[in-house]
């Protein structure tokens, strides 16, 4: 089957309406309208054998024309889309030619650089991962903690708190080390 992408978008929901929405939720809706104006037909229609049209009744608009084509990656790199430089930096333009919407696709972060409290976040699943190494007692590491050296690493976190502290534990400074800490010499140590 041959997909033909027949623009029939109308001018209420072109592409520079969906950059002046103000969260990625009204992007979102913004631009699955788009999509859902383009008419994937069949070859059948350009005398290729195929199936019959998915969209029965497309909204038509003489006076917008879409450039982008499926297949042509460059041909989406309009204006609006250079406005942003992390859509070429990840070929999002790639994605779009090949038809790809992202409809569907759920996102996990694992960064500790997020502020949850960004309207974009607002009503969204916000649980943090906790992870950690088991120590040789079969304990797991303090959360967000780390203790690293040569022969004894141990790592643990509890997702969403923000790194603070950061020390080596030089081994020229042992013999300023009360004996309780001396465990703590040639590792470094991460706290937040």
């Amino acid at each position: 089957m041959v997909l033909v992408a027949q623009p029939v978008v109308d001018t209420a929901n072109t592409s520079a309406n969906c950059a002046n929405a103000t969260t990625a939720v009204q992007r979102e809706a913004c631009q699955a309208r788009q999509m859902a104006h383009f008419h994937f037909t069949s070859g059948s229609e350009h005398g290729l054998a195929g199936t019959a049209s998915a969209v029965d009744k497309p909204l038509v608009s003489a006076n917008y024309t879409e450039a982008a084509k499926l297949g042509d990656a460059d041909s989406w790199k309009s204006d609006e889309f250079m406005q942003d430089w992390g859509l070429e930096a990840m070929n999002a333009h790639h994605a779009y030619a090949r038809g790809l919407t992202g409809n569907g696709i759920r996102v996990g972060i694992f960064d500790s650089g997020v502020g949850l409290d960004h309207p974009e976040f607002a009503g969204r699943d916000h649980q943090g991962l906790k992870i950690g190494e088991l120590l040789a007692d079969g304990s797991r590491c303090a959360p967000d903690y780390y203790l690293g050296g040569a022969y004894n690493p141990c790592f643990g976190t509890d997702g969403g708190r923000a790194q603070l502290d950061i020390t080596y534990w030089d081994p020229d400074w042992a013999r300023l080390l009360p004996p309780e800490s001396m465990h703590l010499v040639d590792k470094t140590e991460l706290l937040w």
